[in-house]
């Protein structure tokens, strides 16, 4: 009982700990992303060669920032019920998002733009080294059961015979199969039957899953238009809408329509939001300008004095 009493205390004062410094953390979180993606963008629009042996860099810049966009909106939406102490509230409403959603997108843009880059440097990489390394460990294993000498030396044989060629016509590769056999192994190494034991083979397990790496390869929008220096990024709204048709699962093929539907009548109101919010900073300027002339030709009619 006592044991369970200190486990609670220790849980109550981690939730206290993170309620008051939490917000804070994120933020600052938030605000080296923002920073980390807009030069990861700049460098790679320049040096579109990078995006094979930085892919990995790219996907963590990218999975880090979806994880800050979805704790904002999740905790933007459902605040603590209780003041805590210490908090600030603005922690939690962040103006500057669209511009972390506008790299997310340019580096989304690059990846798709250069995909034909990215598949040839894993192909080289998946049959130039890969394949070699499983190999020379399929030889150093002694007493390898049957079957999981079957299943290696067919995802040997499968990567092995990779090509460049073949990414540079098109051709569209299948990895599931590799994948399939890496997740019947690691079912194996779990079970009581006697066979390959993966905690023992550390090497071999690492390098298949370097492997599999290999082959894988509404609130805030209108606060944005009240913040004049983050219109530049707030077509990435409408740009994020055209991601909900790939959402769909193959399971359920129905849902495409309905899904591509909704997400067009969201752009269609972000865009018609944005355009009055263009008529509405035209009309402004245009009236400070005409005031400006007025004031320019009373100034010729009534002298310096006025």
């Amino acid at each position: 009982m006592q044991y369970i009493a200190q486990l609670i205390g220790t849980k109550k004062s981690h939730i206290q700990y993170f309620r008051t410094r939490g917000p804070l953390m994120h933020r600052e979180r938030r605000k080296y992303l923002r920073t980390a993606m807009k030069e990861l963008a700049l460098i790679l629009t320049d040096q579109p060669g990078l995006l094979g042996p930085k892919a990995l860099f790219v996907f963590m810049g990218l999975s880090f920032s979806r994880d800050e966009v979805l704790w904002l909106l999740r905790h933007h939406e459902n605040p603590p019920l209780h003041k805590v102490k210490g908090k600030n509230a603005d922690d939690l409403v962040d103006r500057q998002l669209p511009e972390l959603l506008f790299h997310m997108e340019e580096l989304r843009a690059l990846i798709k733009k250069y995909s034909q880059v990215l598949q040839r440097y894993y192909t080289q990489y998946l049959c130039g080294y890969d394949a070699i390394a499983l190999n020379q460990l399929i030889q150093e294993q002694q007493g390898l059961p049957e079957e999981e000498s079957v299943i290696l030396t067919s995802m040997c044989n499968e990567i092995g015979n990779l090509s460049v060629k073949q990414a540079e016509e098109g051709t569209p590769f299948d990895f599931r199969g590799i994948r399939l056999d890496w997740f019947r192994l690691q079912a194996y190494s779990t079970s009581n039957r006697p066979g390959l034991n993966l905690k023992d083979k550390r090497e071999l397990a690492a390098l298949i899953n370097q492997i599999i790496f290999h082959t894988k390869f509404e609130e805030n929008f209108h606060m944005c238009l009240e913040f004049p220096g983050q219109n530049r990024y707030i077509i990435s709204f409408p740009l994020i809408c055209s991601h909900m048709q790939a959402c769909t699962h193959e399971i359920c093929p129905e849902e495409r329509y309905h899904i591509r539907e909704r997400s067009l009548s969201v752009v269609n109101m972000f865009l018609e939001e944005m355009a009055k919010e263009a008529k509405n900073i035209i009309t402004a300027i245009c009236d400070e300008q005409c005031i400006l002339s007025d004031k320019k030709k009373m100034k010729d009619v009534l002298g310096p004095s006025w």
